[in-house]
Protein backbone atom coordinates (compact mmCIF):
# COMPACT_ATOMS: atom_id res chain seq x y z
CA UNK A 1 0.00 0.00 0.00
CA UNK A 2 2.92 2.32 0.67
CA UNK A 3 4.18 1.82 -2.89
CA UNK A 4 0.72 2.39 -4.34
CA UNK A 5 0.30 5.55 -2.28
CA UNK A 6 3.68 6.82 -3.50
CA UNK A 7 2.37 6.75 -7.08
CA UNK A 8 -0.29 9.29 -6.14
CA UNK A 9 -3.11 6.81 -5.53
CA UNK A 10 -5.51 7.26 -2.63
CA UNK A 11 -7.62 4.96 -0.49
CA UNK A 12 -11.11 5.10 0.94
CA UNK A 13 -12.57 2.98 3.70
CA UNK A 14 -15.51 3.04 6.07
CA UNK A 15 -15.78 4.32 9.60
CA UNK A 16 -18.18 3.09 12.24
CA UNK A 17 -20.18 6.30 12.33
CA UNK A 18 -23.10 5.97 9.95
CA UNK A 19 -23.20 9.57 8.76
CA UNK A 20 -19.52 9.43 7.88
CA UNK A 21 -19.83 6.00 6.28
CA UNK A 22 -22.72 7.01 4.05
CA UNK A 23 -21.94 10.64 3.28
CA UNK A 24 -18.14 10.78 3.65
CA UNK A 25 -18.09 13.74 6.02
CA UNK A 26 -14.38 14.35 6.73
CA UNK A 27 -13.47 13.01 10.15
CA UNK A 28 -10.45 15.18 10.86
CA UNK A 29 -8.51 11.97 11.41
CA UNK A 30 -5.75 10.84 9.11
CA UNK A 31 -4.62 7.35 8.35
CA UNK A 32 -0.99 6.25 8.27
CA UNK A 33 -0.59 7.77 4.80
CA UNK A 34 -1.98 11.13 5.89
CA UNK A 35 -5.19 10.57 3.94
CA UNK A 36 -8.42 11.71 5.56
CA UNK A 37 -10.57 8.74 6.57
CA UNK A 38 -14.01 8.20 5.13
CA UNK A 39 -16.01 6.52 2.42
CA UNK A 40 -18.15 8.03 -0.29
CA UNK A 41 -21.75 7.36 -1.14
CA UNK A 42 -22.15 6.62 -4.81
CA UNK A 43 -25.76 7.70 -4.98
CA UNK A 44 -28.31 9.34 -2.73
CA UNK A 45 -32.01 9.91 -3.00
CA UNK A 46 -33.60 13.32 -3.31
CA UNK A 47 -35.04 12.95 0.19
CA UNK A 48 -31.58 12.51 1.68
CA UNK A 49 -30.33 15.82 0.33
CA UNK A 50 -32.02 17.87 3.03
CA UNK A 51 -30.48 15.62 5.68
CA UNK A 52 -27.03 16.13 4.20
CA UNK A 53 -27.44 19.91 3.96
CA UNK A 54 -28.59 20.06 7.59
CA UNK A 55 -25.54 18.06 8.60
CA UNK A 56 -23.23 20.35 6.63
CA UNK A 57 -24.74 23.46 8.18
CA UNK A 58 -24.57 22.02 11.68
CA UNK A 59 -20.88 21.14 11.41
CA UNK A 60 -19.84 24.16 9.36
CA UNK A 61 -18.45 22.26 6.40
CA UNK A 62 -17.98 24.76 3.57
CA UNK A 63 -16.80 22.52 0.74
CA UNK A 64 -18.06 18.99 1.19
CA UNK A 65 -16.22 16.43 -0.87
CA UNK A 66 -18.59 13.55 -0.28
CA UNK A 67 -20.89 14.48 -3.17
CA UNK A 68 -18.14 14.75 -5.72
CA UNK A 69 -19.57 11.91 -7.83
CA UNK A 70 -23.06 10.82 -8.68
CA UNK A 71 -23.11 7.04 -8.96
CA UNK A 72 -25.10 5.56 -11.82
CA UNK A 73 -26.41 2.00 -12.06
CA UNK A 74 -24.98 -0.14 -14.84
CA UNK A 75 -26.72 -3.13 -16.39
CA UNK A 76 -25.03 -6.36 -15.32
CA UNK A 77 -22.82 -7.91 -18.00
CA UNK A 78 -20.53 -10.86 -17.29
CA UNK A 79 -19.70 -10.05 -13.68
CA UNK A 80 -19.99 -12.22 -10.59
CA UNK A 81 -21.39 -9.61 -8.19
CA UNK A 82 -23.84 -7.02 -9.51
CA UNK A 83 -23.12 -3.91 -7.45
CA UNK A 84 -25.71 -1.85 -9.33
CA UNK A 85 -28.43 -4.00 -7.80
CA UNK A 86 -27.78 -2.09 -4.56
CA UNK A 87 -26.08 1.17 -5.56
CA UNK A 88 -26.40 3.78 -8.28
CA UNK A 89 -29.09 5.91 -9.85
CA UNK A 90 -30.99 4.76 -12.91
CA UNK A 91 -30.24 6.92 -15.93
CA UNK A 92 -33.73 8.46 -15.86
CA UNK A 93 -33.19 9.58 -12.25
CA UNK A 94 -29.79 11.20 -12.74
CA UNK A 95 -30.90 14.70 -13.69
CA UNK A 96 -33.68 15.09 -11.11
CA UNK A 97 -31.00 14.28 -8.53
CA UNK A 98 -28.51 16.67 -10.10
CA UNK A 99 -31.00 19.53 -10.08
CA UNK A 100 -31.98 18.74 -6.50
CA UNK A 101 -28.31 18.74 -5.51
CA UNK A 102 -27.74 22.04 -7.27
CA UNK A 103 -30.76 23.59 -5.54
CA UNK A 104 -29.36 22.45 -2.23
CA UNK A 105 -26.06 24.18 -2.95
CA UNK A 106 -24.11 20.98 -3.51
CA UNK A 107 -21.47 20.53 -6.20
CA UNK A 108 -21.45 17.32 -8.23
CA UNK A 109 -18.09 17.11 -9.96
CA UNK A 110 -18.58 13.96 -11.99
CA UNK A 111 -20.07 10.52 -12.47
CA UNK A 112 -19.08 7.16 -10.99
CA UNK A 113 -20.02 3.68 -12.10
CA UNK A 114 -19.03 0.08 -11.40
CA UNK A 115 -19.49 -2.74 -13.91
CA UNK A 116 -19.60 -5.30 -11.10
CA UNK A 117 -17.11 -7.29 -9.08
CA UNK A 118 -14.97 -9.93 -10.84
CA UNK A 119 -15.89 -8.74 -14.32
CA UNK A 120 -15.04 -11.47 -16.82
CA UNK A 121 -14.87 -9.57 -20.12
CA UNK A 122 -13.13 -6.27 -20.91
CA UNK A 123 -15.86 -5.31 -23.39
CA UNK A 124 -18.33 -5.07 -20.49
CA UNK A 125 -16.95 -1.59 -19.82
CA UNK A 126 -17.91 -0.21 -23.24
CA UNK A 127 -21.72 -0.07 -22.77
CA UNK A 128 -21.11 1.58 -19.39
CA UNK A 129 -18.86 4.21 -20.95
CA UNK A 130 -21.44 4.91 -23.67
CA UNK A 131 -24.20 5.33 -21.06
CA UNK A 132 -22.07 7.75 -19.07
CA UNK A 133 -21.20 9.65 -22.26
CA UNK A 134 -24.91 10.30 -22.77
CA UNK A 135 -25.10 11.70 -19.25
CA UNK A 136 -22.06 13.93 -19.84
CA UNK A 137 -23.52 15.26 -23.09
CA UNK A 138 -26.86 16.14 -21.54
CA UNK A 139 -25.15 17.62 -18.49
CA UNK A 140 -23.11 19.90 -20.73
CA UNK A 141 -26.22 21.03 -22.60
CA UNK A 142 -27.90 21.85 -19.29
CA UNK A 143 -24.94 23.85 -17.90
CA UNK A 144 -23.56 21.22 -15.53
CA UNK A 145 -19.77 21.03 -15.52
CA UNK A 146 -18.14 17.67 -14.88
CA UNK A 147 -14.39 17.27 -14.61
CA UNK A 148 -14.11 13.74 -13.21
CA UNK A 149 -15.10 10.23 -14.24
CA UNK A 150 -14.77 7.33 -11.80
CA UNK A 151 -14.76 4.00 -13.69
CA UNK A 152 -14.84 1.94 -10.50
CA UNK A 153 -13.25 -1.45 -10.16
CA UNK A 154 -14.23 -4.91 -11.32
CA UNK A 155 -10.87 -6.07 -12.70
CA UNK A 156 -10.72 -9.82 -12.01
CA UNK A 157 -8.19 -12.45 -11.10
CA UNK A 158 -8.21 -16.05 -12.32
CA UNK A 159 -9.33 -18.65 -9.82
CA UNK A 160 -10.04 -22.04 -11.42
CA UNK A 161 -10.79 -20.66 -14.88
CA UNK A 162 -8.43 -18.32 -16.77
CA UNK A 163 -9.69 -14.77 -17.34
CA UNK A 164 -8.25 -11.82 -19.29
CA UNK A 165 -5.46 -10.02 -17.50
CA UNK A 166 -5.26 -6.42 -16.33
CA UNK A 167 -3.44 -5.33 -19.49
CA UNK A 168 -6.28 -6.61 -21.68
CA UNK A 169 -8.83 -4.69 -19.61
CA UNK A 170 -6.67 -1.56 -19.69
CA UNK A 171 -6.34 -1.75 -23.48
CA UNK A 172 -10.12 -1.78 -23.92
CA UNK A 173 -10.62 0.94 -21.32
CA UNK A 174 -7.94 3.18 -22.81
CA UNK A 175 -9.41 2.91 -26.29
CA UNK A 176 -12.96 3.48 -25.02
CA UNK A 177 -11.98 6.48 -22.92
CA UNK A 178 -9.94 8.03 -25.74
CA UNK A 179 -12.84 7.66 -28.17
CA UNK A 180 -15.73 8.67 -25.91
CA UNK A 181 -14.07 11.13 -23.52
CA UNK A 182 -11.48 13.12 -25.48
CA UNK A 183 -11.87 16.10 -23.16
CA UNK A 184 -9.40 16.68 -20.36
CA UNK A 185 -11.05 14.70 -17.57
CA UNK A 186 -9.66 13.33 -14.37
CA UNK A 187 -10.13 9.55 -14.63
CA UNK A 188 -10.28 7.59 -11.38
CA UNK A 189 -10.23 3.81 -11.10
CA UNK A 190 -10.77 1.70 -7.99
CA UNK A 191 -9.10 -1.68 -8.57
CA UNK A 192 -9.06 -3.92 -5.53
CA UNK A 193 -9.10 -7.65 -6.16
CA UNK A 194 -6.75 -7.33 -9.15
CA UNK A 195 -4.12 -5.72 -6.89
CA UNK A 196 -4.33 -7.88 -3.79
CA UNK A 197 -5.99 -11.11 -4.93
CA UNK A 198 -2.89 -12.98 -6.07
CA UNK A 199 -0.73 -11.62 -3.26
CA UNK A 200 -1.76 -14.35 -0.82
CA UNK A 201 -1.79 -18.15 -0.88
CA UNK A 202 -3.59 -20.09 1.83
CA UNK A 203 -2.09 -23.29 3.26
CA UNK A 204 -4.57 -25.72 4.85
CA UNK A 205 -4.13 -29.14 6.39
CA UNK A 206 -6.30 -32.23 6.15
CA UNK A 207 -7.55 -33.01 9.65
CA UNK A 208 -10.11 -35.71 8.91
CA UNK A 209 -11.43 -38.14 6.30
CA UNK A 210 -14.59 -40.10 5.68
CA UNK A 211 -16.38 -42.01 2.95
CA UNK A 212 -19.94 -40.83 2.39
CA UNK A 213 -22.06 -42.52 -0.30
CA UNK A 214 -18.84 -43.90 -1.78
CA UNK A 215 -17.39 -40.38 -2.20
CA UNK A 216 -14.24 -39.40 -0.26
CA UNK A 217 -14.70 -36.44 2.06
CA UNK A 218 -11.70 -34.52 3.33
CA UNK A 219 -12.02 -32.16 6.29
CA UNK A 220 -9.52 -29.31 6.45
CA UNK A 221 -8.62 -26.85 9.19
CA UNK A 222 -10.24 -23.82 7.54
CA UNK A 223 -13.60 -23.30 5.89
CA UNK A 224 -16.30 -20.86 4.80
CA UNK A 225 -16.41 -19.27 8.25
CA UNK A 226 -12.70 -18.54 7.92
CA UNK A 227 -10.61 -17.52 4.93
CA UNK A 228 -12.95 -19.35 2.54
CA UNK A 229 -15.69 -16.84 3.45
CA UNK A 230 -15.35 -15.53 -0.09
CA UNK A 231 -17.24 -18.61 -1.28
CA UNK A 232 -20.31 -17.35 0.56
CA UNK A 233 -20.02 -13.60 0.22
CA UNK A 234 -18.23 -13.20 -3.11
CA UNK A 235 -18.99 -16.48 -4.93
CA UNK A 236 -15.29 -17.27 -5.27
CA UNK A 237 -14.38 -20.72 -6.56
CA UNK A 238 -10.93 -21.39 -5.16
CA UNK A 239 -8.48 -23.85 -6.70
CA UNK A 240 -7.10 -26.52 -4.38
CA UNK A 241 -3.56 -27.72 -5.12
CA UNK A 242 -2.44 -30.89 -3.29
CA UNK A 243 1.14 -31.55 -2.32
CA UNK A 244 0.51 -35.27 -2.85
CA UNK A 245 0.38 -36.80 -6.33
CA UNK A 246 -1.57 -39.82 -7.54
CA UNK A 247 -4.70 -40.83 -9.46
CA UNK A 248 -7.38 -38.13 -9.32
CA UNK A 249 -10.89 -38.91 -8.09
CA UNK A 250 -14.04 -36.88 -7.33
CA UNK A 251 -14.26 -35.76 -3.71
CA UNK A 252 -15.74 -33.26 -1.29
CA UNK A 253 -13.57 -30.89 0.73
CA UNK A 254 -15.24 -29.50 3.83
CA UNK A 255 -14.36 -27.04 6.57
CA UNK A 256 -13.94 -27.95 10.23
CA UNK A 257 -17.13 -26.47 11.72
CA UNK A 258 -20.31 -28.33 12.62
CA UNK A 259 -22.33 -26.39 10.02
CA UNK A 260 -23.40 -28.48 7.02
CA UNK A 261 -22.96 -25.44 4.76
CA UNK A 262 -19.25 -25.37 5.56
CA UNK A 263 -18.27 -26.94 2.24
CA UNK A 264 -15.21 -25.68 0.38
CA UNK A 265 -15.44 -27.77 -2.79
CA UNK A 266 -17.65 -30.48 -4.31
CA UNK A 267 -16.36 -30.75 -7.88
CA UNK A 268 -12.56 -30.81 -7.79
CA UNK A 269 -10.55 -33.91 -8.60
CA UNK A 270 -7.89 -34.71 -6.04
CA UNK A 271 -5.61 -37.67 -5.26
CA UNK A 272 -6.27 -39.80 -2.20
CA UNK A 273 -5.32 -37.55 0.70
CA UNK A 274 -4.05 -38.53 4.12
CA UNK A 275 -4.55 -36.80 7.42
CA UNK A 276 -1.81 -34.20 7.76
CA UNK A 277 -1.52 -33.53 4.03
CA UNK A 278 -1.33 -29.90 2.92
CA UNK A 279 -3.34 -28.11 0.25
CA UNK A 280 -2.31 -24.82 -1.33
CA UNK A 281 -5.02 -22.34 -2.28
CA UNK A 282 -3.86 -19.40 -4.47
CA UNK A 283 -5.79 -16.19 -5.04
CA UNK A 284 -6.64 -15.64 -1.38
CA UNK A 285 -5.64 -11.99 -1.08
CA UNK A 286 -9.11 -10.45 -1.49
CA UNK A 287 -12.45 -11.06 0.24
CA UNK A 288 -11.08 -13.78 2.51
CA UNK A 289 -9.65 -13.02 5.95
CA UNK A 290 -11.45 -9.66 6.03
CA UNK A 291 -14.77 -11.49 6.48
CA UNK A 292 -13.44 -14.45 8.46
CA UNK A 293 -14.86 -15.29 11.89
CA UNK A 294 -14.04 -17.55 14.82
CA UNK A 295 -17.28 -19.52 14.50
CA UNK A 296 -17.28 -22.80 16.44
CA UNK A 297 -14.03 -21.77 18.10
CA UNK A 298 -11.88 -22.04 14.97
CA UNK A 299 -9.80 -18.85 14.66
CA UNK A 300 -9.05 -17.28 11.27
CA UNK A 301 -5.73 -18.36 9.75
CA UNK A 302 -2.53 -16.61 10.72
CA UNK A 303 -1.11 -14.27 8.09
CA UNK A 304 2.60 -14.49 7.32
CA UNK A 305 4.33 -11.97 5.07
CA UNK A 306 7.33 -13.04 3.01
CA UNK A 307 9.27 -10.53 0.92
CA UNK A 308 12.80 -9.42 0.32
CA UNK A 309 11.86 -6.13 1.95
CA UNK A 310 10.39 -7.69 5.10
CA UNK A 311 12.05 -9.67 7.83
CA UNK A 312 10.55 -12.97 8.96
CA UNK A 313 8.99 -11.53 12.11
CA UNK A 314 6.88 -9.09 10.07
Amino acid sequence: MTKIHATGSAFSYGRSYLIRLVFNIPTGEADDNGTDAGAQAECISEKQLSTIVDFINEYGIDEPKFLEFLGVAIKKRNCVIDLSSKFGAQEKDVFPLLYAACSAGLNVRGVAFHVGSQCKTPDSYLPALRAVRRIFDRASSESFTFDTLDIGGGLPISYRSPLPGVSEFCDVLSQGLEKLFPENLRIIAEPGRSISGDAMTLVVRVIGRSLRKNIPWYYIDDGVYGAFSGRLFDKCDYRLIPERSGPLTPCVVAGPSCDATDIVSTDQMLPRLEIGDLLLVPGMGAYTSVSATSFNGFPPPQILVTSDQWDSEQ
